[in-house]
């Protein structure tokens, strides 16, 4: 059984970082040699963690149900969020403001990644048993990828952007052409 995994934003420096956890250490704080990190919980908030401090530098607010996913773009200035709120967020980073709203799926965003070339798309999977991808500006759909027959619990694109990875509970991957 795939278990859901609680994400957090650490900064150091000019960089940030994400890493997932498991439910167990949700509970608890997790720690360093140089900096203290608290997990967010499964809430609808996005925070962004000083890892030298431990403290919270920055407080995401507008999903309205519980945050699975997260992924930077290839700039770092961008943010984008999957949520249980059926939607998938791009966050400005620098003004700490929502640019977009994506209506993504039918059910819950569990899965967000950023083409790694230039970020101009945005890949999103979820518990409707399709991936999508969509284009800026404005995050338009362009195809959605239909044929898992269970939830799709990740998605990802290969370094060059010709193909695209997605995983589903229905315990297959798939890799799929860029056109």
């Amino acid at each position: 059984m795939i278990s859901r995994g609680v994400c957090g934003i650490l900064r150091f420096g000019r960089r940030f970082f994400t890493r997932r956890v498991t439910a167990k250490e949700s509970m608890t704080s997790a720690s360093t040699p140089t900096a203290r990190w608290l997990p967010p919980g499964l809430d609808s908030f996005g925070r962004v963690w000083d890892l030298r401090t431990g403290r919270c530098v920055m407080f995401l607010e507008g999903h309205l149900k519980e945050i699975y996913s997260l992924h930077f773009s290839p700039n770092g200035h961008h943010l984008a969020t999957g949520s249980g709120d059926n939607t998938c967020k791009v966050w400005e980073l620098r003004n700490r403001k929502c640019l977009y709203t994506v209506p993504a799926h039918q059910n819950l965003v569990s899965a967000v990644r950023f083409q790694p070339t230039d970020g101009h798309f945005l890949l999103t999977g979820a518990y409707d048993n399709t991936a999508k991808v969509w284009s800026h500006p404005g995050w338009t759909p362009l195809k959605t990828l239909a044929g898992h027959e269970g939830k799709v619990m990740g998605v990802d694109v290969s370094p060059d952007g010709k193909l695209i990875a997605t995983s589903s509970y229905d315990r297959t991957f798939k890799l799929w052409l860029t056109e």
